[in-house]
């Protein structure tokens, strides 16, 4: 099945919305049986990492994480067979970005309810510069996001496939930051199992295995 431009950008704020309210796992089901209802896609080295109670991939293994369970690479995925769409990949950018905000409400509840000096930890300058930093990583990827959604590629698939190794993958890098920043504000309560970390681990590891990986085509871009 091949998703239209406006199908994927649908799915795409579905599953953001998904994540941001339920988190990564159930979002990225959502994704799958959209974007990839036969199989669930692989990634650029073969890799799959797939919700445990999907249905099962040559090579599967045991839960790499609470929920995710990794597929051995395959062969035939490196040559493009089964591969994770350019849509789905979008759409998985999306699936991290709702998961970030979803950890961005919790550490506002928490920091809001927590006190010291007689005020609310969230209302200490360093810990609101720390979340503007955060709000602008999220602002920034969503923007985005919303501009590969809507851009058409006329110019050619290498182009195509350089402009989302670059662009794409510096959303994960803002995401990820993200993440570790905002779990660091939670103190060991955002590295306890299950917990926020572990959603974020969850995202991570995604982004690790499916993103597209940039080739450089010349010395100077290097």
């Amino acid at each position: 099945m091949t998703a239209t431009v406006e199908a994927a950008a649908r799915c795409g704020q579905e599953c953001r919305a998904t994540a941001r309210r339920d988190g990564v796992v159930p979002a990225l089901h959502r994704l799958n049986a959209v974007l990839s209802p036969d199989a669930p896609p692989r990634g650029a080295s073969g890799h799959a990492l797939v919700p445990v109670d999907a249905a099962p991939l040559p090579g599967g293994g045991g839960a790499t994480a609470p929920g995710l369970a990794l597929s051995a690479p395959d062969p035939d995925a490196q040559a493009g067979v089964g591969r994770a769409s350019a849509h789905w990949r979008l759409g998985l950018a999306w699936v991290r970005l709702g998961a970030s905000e979803g950890l961005r409400d919790l550490v506002l509840v928490r920091l809001g309810e927590r006190h010291t000096e007689g005020a609310p930890l969230l209302m200490k300058q360093l810990v609101k510069g720390a979340l503007a930093d955060v709000l602008t990583e999220h602002l920034e990827a969503e923007c985005v996001l919303g501009e590969a959604g809507t851009e058409r590629h006329g110019t050619g698939r290498h182009e195509a496939a350089w402009d989302e190794a670059g662009r794409l993958g510096r959303v994960h890098d803002r995401i990820t930051r993200a993440d570790r920043a905002l779990l660091r504000l939670l103190g060991a309560q955002g590295f306890t199992l299950p917990g926020p970390g572990w959603e974020a681990h969850l995202s991570e590891l995604l982004a690790d295995v499916y993103r597209e990986r940039r080739v450089v085509v010349s010395p100077e871009e290097a």
